[in-house]
């Protein structure tokens, strides 16, 4: 389910589309609330708590990842949801249209789009995703994601098997192949002739990748298998950029809309390394690190407040960061001789 609620009064601001449910929770040992206009998703609960993810773009269309996992195939609910009473999964199975290759598991996903109203308008809008560790919208209803599998390129792994791969794609235009087990296989003569653009998947349709970001704790070929509770987070500003976390440089990636490196944010350090802005309430004797000052060890998770403020979780420190952003170079136009804001002034 999803619902909105304001800010400052955590009133409930009902969906127009949506609908009226009597006990909702958040999840594992949640408060259970009724809800007055929430929206239903079209998803299945997945093998892992967190799921794939949501956005808003600045046209207040929300994108949402819902598992697709066939219905028989569902995951049983965890004993802990019903601690507050008896549980109820309120998602509604969805069926995508299929093809050979299309990944269909405990941990793909589809994503859908509605508008303000919560109205659907964009319906499995790239087809075939994997597991996603955050999906977002822009203002122009492309949409990012941070998908699991490892970025290939030229025929060569990202040498990070634990890292992921952003991209973007219009809506509608996307499509993902795998290589491996699907519903439907795919038949050697099928196979795209060329190179795979991630780890066992063909991607036909993408903008752009960029990879070595994020950490997906399902990637672990080497290990014998692993778990995805430690898993990350992507953000994307008004102005389209894109911020992810490059764990191993032990930095934020700051990415424009055509998936070109602007610049990265922080750099490998401890809690009394990096000399704040703020020094207040922080170590009694910082260490300078150069550059942006800014140290992380293990960064996960990324907010932006457009061009003003990035907040980065580092989960290796034990603390969330607030970074104030700014630009190499700034002009300040004074505005008097504009007649309507030399009125606002006065």
């Amino acid at each position: 389910m999803v619902a909105r609620y304001h800010s400052r009064t955590w009133r409930e601001v009902p969906w127009d589309y949506g609908e009226q449910l009597s006990a909702v929770t958040c999840g594992m040992y949640g408060r259970a609330a009724p809800v007055v206009s929430g929206l239903r998703m079209p998803s299945i609960h997945p093998v892992c708590f967190h799921q794939g993810g949501m956005g808003i773009s600045a046209r207040g269309r929300l994108v949402v990842a819902c598992g697709n996992n066939k219905k028989d195939k569902a995951r049983k609910w965890h004993h802990d949801f019903a601690v507050f009473g008896v549980a109820a999964g309120y998602g509604k199975a969805y069926q995508p249209s299929m093809y050979p290759g299309r990944e269909r598991s405990s941990t793909s996903c589809c994503v859908h789009v509605w508008d303000k109203h919560g109205k659907l308008i964009h319906e499995d809008v790239v087809k075939g995703l994997p597991q996603l560790d955050g999906v977002h919208i822009d203002k122009d209803d492309n949409i990012y994601v941070m998908a699991r599998p490892t970025r290939v390129f030229g025929g060569k792994r990202y040498f990070n098997y634990m890292s992921e791969t952003l991209m973007k794609f219009k809506p509608g235009k996307g499509k993902v192949i795998v290589g491996g087990r699907a519903p439907i296989p795919l038949s050697p003569a099928a196979k795209p002739k060329r190179t795979q653009d991630l780890t066992s998947r063909w991607v036909e349709g993408a903008e752009w990748y960029y990879g070595g970001v994020g950490y997906a704790g399902f990637n672990t070929p080497y290990a014998g298998g692993g778990c995805a509770c430690w898993y990350a987070r992507f953000d994307l500003d008004y102005f389209a950029r894109s911020f992810a976390p490059e764990m191993d440089q032990f930095s934020v990636a700051v990415l424009d809309s055509g998936g070109n490196l602007i610049t990265r944010v922080g750099r490998y350090g401890n809690v009394d390394d990096g000399v704040p802005l703020v020094k207040a309430g922080g170590p009694a004797k910082p260490r300078p690190l150069g550059g942006d000052e800014v140290s992380l060890f293990h960064a996960g998770f990324v907010t932006a407040h457009t061009d003003r403020r990035l907040f980065i979780s580092d989960l290796g420190n034990a603390r969330i960061l607030s970074v104030k952003l700014g630009y190499h170079a700034e002009e300040k136009v004074k505005l008097k001789d504009v007649p309507d804001e030399a009125e606002k002034g006065r």
